[in-house]
């Protein structure tokens, strides 16, 4: 028990100086304050073998405020890249459904509603690519570079367990699935939505930056249609620009993501739709 007190007092440590130092910190400061307890309680039910410190709760909330302003920024449906952060929007919705709206309306002028994978239709994949761009530019991140933003990175650094782990490879991005023990392992996915060709068919990746990508891709000697079939056109990867709304506005499209382990898996599990997923556990419109 005193070793376990130890524990505990050195993560709440931790944990205070992670949001002394954070850009989010008045907003982290806001949190409810019962919300901690009930997420320790209610969390692991839904999320096996998450860890239960403060620490892991900071870092976790820090990643859903990082989403929630990203949908306050995009112009388009944005989807949830990490599990650890959608753990706090669960057991928020949870635990105060009204708490979350008046936050939300508080710090980013409106509503952000929670919607399933199965409440958002066929748009995932192009809300989890908006949210892509949106985190690019919280972290101010070049379109052109290879760096993952911190909301993208943020399931492999806390080794949540069955999120998503993101990383480039070969100049382009994409994610492996993480383990129950917090590992990723398998083969690598990669949404054709993060790709130049659809993010410049959404409107996300201006003309310029389009034709240095597509340099770039020529100029590593991709020329299997697997690799070049990314720049035939803005339409090339089987997606459909109708469909970059998901949840409550109509989208017409279904994921389209690599399979791997004999199923297709878009890394996703929920979203939210209206000026707000492949590699997603949730999302939220504008």
């Amino acid at each position: 028990m005193f070793i376990k007190s130890l524990h505990q007092q050195w993560q709440q440590h931790r944990a205070e100086h992670f949001i002394r130092t954070s850009r989010y910190e008045d907003k982290l400061r806001d949190l409810p304050t019962g919300l901690f307890l009930y997420w320790q309680k209610a969390a692991p039910a839904e999320f096996p073998g998450i860890p239960q410190d403060a620490f892991f709760f900071a870092q976790a909330s820090e990643g859903l405020i990082r989403f929630f302003d990203c949908v306050a920024q995009s112009p388009l449906a944005c989807a949830l890249p990490s599990k650890a952060a959608d753990s706090v929007w669960h057991t928020w919705n949870h635990y105060s459904s009204i708490s979350l709206d008046q936050y939300c309306y508080k710090h980013f002028g409106r509503t952000i509603p929670h919607l399933d994978e199965t409440e958002m239709g066929g748009g995932i994949d192009h809300a989890l690519a908006a949210c892509l761009v949106a985190a690019r530019k919280q972290d101010r991140i070049s379109d052109l570079s290879t760096a993952v933003p911190t909301l993208f990175r943020l399931d492999a650094q806390l080794h949540m367990p069955n999120g998503y782990a993101y990383r480039h490879h070969s100049g382009k991005l994409g994610f492996r699935n993480i383990s129950a023990y917090g590992t990723p392992e398998g083969s690598m996915i990669f949404p054709e939505s993060f790709q130049p060709n659809a993010l410049f068919a959404l409107g996300l990746l201006n003309e310029h930056n389009y034709n240095i990508l597509r340099q770039r891709a020529l100029a590593r000697g991709k020329h299997t249609s697997s690799d070049t079939g990314l720049f035939l056109g803005p339409t090339s990867g089987g997606t459909s620009t109708d469909a970059i709304h998901c949840g409550g506005a109509h989208s017409g499209h279904t994921t389209d993501c690599s399979s791997s382990h004999g199923g297709t898996s878009c890394g996703s599990s929920c979203g939210s739709s209206g000026g707000s997923s492949c590699g997603s556990s949730c999302g939220s419109s504008s």
